[in-house]
């Protein structure tokens, strides 16, 4: 299986969570890095990566589980999203205050008002079976109550793991990848 992972703010494609999907058997995994915070250069560039790898799944974490659902909408790829930053307009305005930070270079990330606008609200469309939704218990980047909700508005199913912000067992991620690829 192909799994195409995506990042989220901060980080970059030789993520742990990537490098650990990675190590496992029957898997192959590309991860870009891309700018989570550029909108149209972002989704550029994962449309890109779509067309070129034709993967059998697309994971995203936080900004990334964002990217991974508009992919979705656009290409029709089982997805699995994990604490997804599902309105980014919203979600990301706290930076325009005080910059969230590169976790590799140590460095600002600075948003404009035209940046954080740029973004493009999800689709609301039923369930479906290829699209998972996990939410960390303890995330403390995005509140996992706003997540809920968020899911509860649109109609979307969900699951609930004891996690933090971050992909804590690749294992569990791993079973979810493959029981959201459709036959």
């Amino acid at each position: 299986m192909h799994i195409l992972y995506l990042h989220g703010l901060g980080s970059n494609g030789q993520s742990s969570t990537a490098a650990n999907l990675a190590s496992k058997p029957d898997v192959s995994v590309s991860a870009p890095t891309y700018q989570p915070e550029c909108f149209r250069s972002s989704i550029d560039v994962l449309c890109a990566a779509i067309r070129r790898q034709r993967p059998d799944v697309v994971a995203g974490t936080s900004m990334g589980g964002y990217y991974a659902l508009k992919l979705q909408e656009m290409f029709d790829v089982p997805t699995v999203a994990v604490n997804p930053c599902f309105d980014p307009v919203a979600h990301l305005r706290k930076y325009l205050r005080a910059p969230a930070i590169n976790h590799d270079t140590g460095e600002p990330i600075v948003f404009t008002l035209d940046m954080i606008e740029a973004f493009e609200t999800l689709e609301r469309v039923p369930p479906r079976s290829d699209r998972t939704v996990l939410i960390g218990l303890k995330d403390d980047v995005i509140h996992p109550d706003g997540q809920m909700n968020f899911c509860v508005d649109y109609g979307w199913e969900y699951k609930t793991v004891d996690w933090g912000h971050r992909v804590e067992d690749v294992d569990l991620l791993l079973r979810e990848v493959f029981s959201t690829r459709t036959p």
